[in-house]
């Protein structure tokens, strides 16, 4: 069994997180009310994977080395800020044309007891998701693949692992359009700082609140069309940028790279 996961660390990750994810969702039934305050049990669902995968294949100091990587770096600053900055401004450039389109804004909210648990159980919730996805599975991919490549795969894997069919097929698939295209970005930043958890926690962080905050009651079809364009402008930019590295293949951070010496 532990050459099979190591053979293939990619698609077992994929399954283990799946079969683990759909143990947690069984938790929402019995307590219905978590989800009032943002909580999604199956987020821990890609570290609970990642933990469970280097437990199986007998290397847990991997794992360690995963959650070493939620330290800050002094060195990584001005990509921490980016972190913070582009999802902001991601969120922002969509919700700017949506009144155009007939969707006013409808604000989140409550009292403050409700945005301090919301965000509590968001922060642990992005880095239950991030932990696995961007912490183990895109390095496991970039060892075979491009960030561009790696980013298609995740992206899907991410997309797919949402479920997200409250709108249909056709919003299923702009919504995994948009999972894509974040996971470039993502992947962009990642790479940057050779491979920090922290930045990606931080991004998808940022992401969602600015989600509830800006365009609440206004999610679907329309919207996924909306955030697909302007997300596809930002992954188009990058990759202008970056393309000399986002299509090397394989693909290894400076950790990555001294690790494998």
């Amino acid at each position: 069994m532990t050459s099979l996961l190591k053979k293939s660390p990619a698609v077992s990750y994929c399954i283990i997180t799946f079969l683990l994810s759909g143990l947690l969702l069984l938790l929402h039934f019995v307590f219905p009310a978590a989800g009032g305050y943002s909580v999604s049990f199956p987020q821990y669902a890609p570290t609970l994977g990642a933990l469970v995968f280097c437990l199986l294949t007998g290397n847990p100091a991997a794992f360690t080395d995963i959650l070493k990587r939620l330290r800050p770096q002094r060195a990584h600053l001005k990509w921490y800020a980016c972190a913070v900055l582009l999802p902001v401004s991601l969120i922002a450039l969509s919700a700017l044309p949506l009144p155009m389109l007939e969707l006013r804004y409808q604000p989140w909210g409550g009292d403050a007891r409700f945005y301090i648990l919301n965000i509590i159980f968001m922060l642990f919730g992005c880095f239950g998701e991030e932990i696995g996805w961007r912490g183990f599975l895109l390095p496991a991919l970039q060892k075979r693949f491009s960030p561009f490549a790696g980013s298609l795969i995740i992206g899907t894997v991410w997309g797919v692992w949402h479920i997200n069919f409250s709108y249909g097929i056709l919003g299923f698939l702009l919504f995994t359009i948009t999972t894509i295209e974040l996971s470039a970005i993502m992947a962009w930043i990642y790479n940057q700082t050779s491979g920090s958890v922290l930045a990606m926690g931080i991004f998808h962080l940022l992401l969602n609140i600015c989600s509830r905050l800006w365009l609440w009651g206004r999610f679907g079809v329309t919207l996924y069309a909306v955030q697909a364009a302007v997300f596809g402008i930002a992954c188009v930019i990058i990759l202008v940028i970056s393309r000399k590295d986002f299509f090397r293949r394989p693909y290894l951070t400076e950790r990555e790279e001294s690790h494998a010496l």
